[in-house]
């Protein structure tokens, strides 16, 4: 005669006790409860809860992302407004964090030499002219060569336009080295 397990634990969900049965390799016999034998039972129910938490605990430990890299400082030298020049270094560092880049700002002694300046311009659209701001961007190296240049338009505020012009920077400057 073929053996019969109840997977009922104390009113769990049957999708949990699935899952803290097979999540441990365990399959273990339980039978309808009465009063006398109710502590071993409710002993392993925790027991397997206990073990079902803590085994994801290291799971997530084992999988966690170093944070020892270091960021690699670029010195740069943004010529523009002070506004422009605050929010484009801010930009700057905000997504260069993310590819491991810190920019500092430096007037001499710098490795790159940004120009930057935003402005605004009307376009004409299907439903009338629309205004937009933009940015343009020169790169040099600290020899006084021009490295690339470009714009970005059609954003809706300066700070977008200063957001894009940040990331496509950093973006040529990881295909550079």
């Amino acid at each position: 005669m073929p053996r019969t397990y109840n997977l009922r634990l104390y009113g769990l969900s049957t999708g949990l006790e699935l899952f803290l049965l097979l999540s441990t390799g365990m399959l273990i016999r339980m039978r309808t409860t009465t009063v006398g034998d109710a502590q071993p039972m409710k002993r392993t129910a925790i027991a397997l809860l206990a073990l079902a938490l803590v085994s994801s605990f290291l799971y997530a430990q084992s999988n966690a992302k170093p944070q020892t890299a270091s960021l690699q400082p670029l010195r740069v030298a943004i010529e523009a407004t002070e506004l422009d020049r605050k929010m484009l270094l801010e930009k700057l560092n905000a997504h260069g964090s993310d590819h491991k880049l810190k920019f500092i700002l430096s007037e001499k002694d710098f490795d790159y030499r940004i120009v930057f300046g935003t402005g605004q311009r009307g376009y004409q659209t299907a439903y009338g002219e629309v205004n937009s701001s933009g940015s343009s961007v020169q790169v040099f190296d600290a020899n006084g060569t021009e490295l690339f240049a470009f714009n970005r338009a059609g954003r809706a505020t300066d700070s977008g336009a200063t957001n894009a012009a940040a990331k496509e920077i950093i973006k040529r400057l990881r295909k550079l080295e």
